[in-house]
């Protein structure tokens, strides 16, 4: 079968485990992207998604000439991918498959979209080569795990997930170099080392993905031999400067880490970042990310308040373990990178300044910050729904990925939303600055929201993550050209 893989936006680590687990079941795969360099978390630049014509992704995608069309997106890309497959749709007339994240989320929603024929709910190698098994023997797809499917009576089959993979290292190595044919890869390459979560906060995807499989144990995780193997590919393939560990929480597993700790150094000893949290961060388990090679983490501290944190959140942990675990790793040389939400239900200023507060007593390289994004069906949702701090009105905006964490648009009701905005402007580059200049921004807190704000928030982006930021701007360049390229290639 030729399966037809469509993503925008970034690399999509869950197309590449998908299309390198199907090529290894036969099929032909191949990869269809849109780079929508003007959306991102940072900037809306929707000017730099011009310089990539939809015209030349269809002409692709007709040349390929596909039996199926596998779409795997996130709810902030919603409406640019809808777009788009309204428009493929009417060129190539053949299934629909849609996955990922939104899918999972909100398959109620998105199965009544006239360009989606079938859904998958959760993991989806095995649903999608069951699926491309019986499209190709022309037997009934109709009772496949995961997958929901739309009937052209338009009756809805809703089948139950299935069990969870729970051998990891029996998946094949993701296929990268779809991606990297489009310029996507850098010399910063993203790899994950298991699934799920240690943790369910309320805010995050993993609150509600727990639900779905509320009888098995979400959080696996691959041997390390398996992760070391793969890494030796990387290196090899694509000589990377830099690996950035994507697993929600990477420290969490101190057996775990003592093996790679011995193996990392001594096969790949490459610089590398990886996530971690309060509750994560012991001596023991930083001295072996130390030993291991690991130059830089990020932290989510989220909310300077501790009330909000475990009352809200989810997140059990005192303000003086936060600045222990910072003290830790900062006597270890490991760059540290804080990240902080404001706009939570019922955030005001005297909840929102302990950010500040905590900053002062951390001291982190960078800090990052982020405005409060109701994700659908999450817990955190869910209360703000029942507690109407999200209406009806901006419910439905949420659901077509409306906004995004990293503009000026917040949809929880409060009474002054233009003090939420001005507290995330201000704090990366408040980290920075001296206590001269903190008394000063601490002053534009108070003061009107205007241009100010705005131009502090701009400048503020390479404090973020500097190494992160300008990595991202200099592949922009070569993600434009080679996507191009391969775009109009025979």
């Amino acid at each position: 079968m030729r399966i037809l893989f469509y993503c925008c936006g970034s690399e999509n680590l869950g197309v590449s485990a998908l299309m390198s687990y199907m090529k290894e079941r036969g099929h032909s795969c191949e990869l269809l992207f849109d780079p929508q360099l003007g959306n991102n978390f940072y900037l809306n630049l929707p000017f730099l998604n011009s310089l990539i014509n939809p015209s030349l992704l269809i002409r692709k995608a007709k040349k390929y000439n596909p039996d199926l069309i596998a779409v795997s997106f996130l709810t902030n890309q919603y409406l640019a991918v809808r777009k788009f497959m309204l428009d493929l749709k009417k060129e190539i007339n053949i299934p629909v498959i849609a996955g990922g994240f939104h899918a999972t989320s909100l398959p109620e929603e998105l199965i009544k979209e006239e360009w989606v024929d079938m859904i998958c709910i959760g993991e989806g190698e095995e649903a999608l080569a069951e699926l491309a098994e019986k499209m190709t023997t022309h037997k009934s797809i109709d009772d496949i795990r995961n997958l929901w499917i739309k009937k052209e009576s338009g009756i809805v089959i809703k089948n139950p997930v299935r069990s969870l993979i729970k051998n990891l290292d029996s998946l094949p190595f993701p296929d990268k170099e779809a991606f990297n044919t489009y310029g996507v890869l850098s010399k910063r390459i993203l790899v994950m080392t298991s699934r799920g979560c240690p943790y369910a906060c309320s805010y995050c995807i993993n609150s509600f993905r727990n639900k779905i499989y509320e009888h098995e144990k979400f959080l696996r995780r691959r041997s390390v031999e398996s992760v070391i193997e793969e890494l030796l590919i990387y290196k090899t393939k694509y000589k990377p400067r830099f690996f950035q560990f994507f697993d929600d929480v990477f420290s969490y597993d101190k057996e775990w880490l003592s093996l790679f700790s011995e193996l990392y150094p001594l096969h790949i000893n490459i610089p590398f970042e990886c996530y971690v949290t309060p509750n994560t961060v012991k001596k023991s388990n930083i001295a072996l990310l130390k030993k291991s090679g690991c130059k830089s983490v990020i932290m989510g501290v989220q909310s300077g308040c501790a009330d909000v944190r475990t009352k809200l959140l989810n997140r059990h942990y005192s303000n003086e373990q936060v600045i222990e675990a910072a003290h830790i790793i900062k006597s270890y040389n490991i760059k540290l990178i804080t990240e902080y939400i404001f706009g939570f239900p019922g955030d005001n200023y005297d909840k929102m300044i302990k950010a500040y507060e905590l900053t002062d007593k951390i001291k982190a390289d960078f800090t990052g910050s982020f405005i409060f994004y109701p994700f659908p069906r999450t817990r955190l949702t869910d209360y703000c729904i029942e507690n109407i701090f999200l209406t009806p009105e901006n419910y439905k905006k949420v659901k077509i990925g409306l906004s995004s964490m990293h503009q000026l648009d917040s949809f929880i009701e409060n009474q002054d939303k233009q003090l939420i905005y001005k507290f995330y402007a201000i704090l990366p580059l408040y980290n920075k600055v001296n206590q001269s200049l903190k008394r000063l921004l601490i002053k534009q807190l108070s003061k009107k929201f205007s241009f100010t704000h705005k131009l502090i928030n701009i400048l503020s982006i390479p404090l973020l993550d500097w190494s992160y930021v300008i990595n991202r701007i200099i592949a922009i360049p070569e993600t434009i050209i080679k996507t191009r390229k391969h775009l109009k290639s025979k």
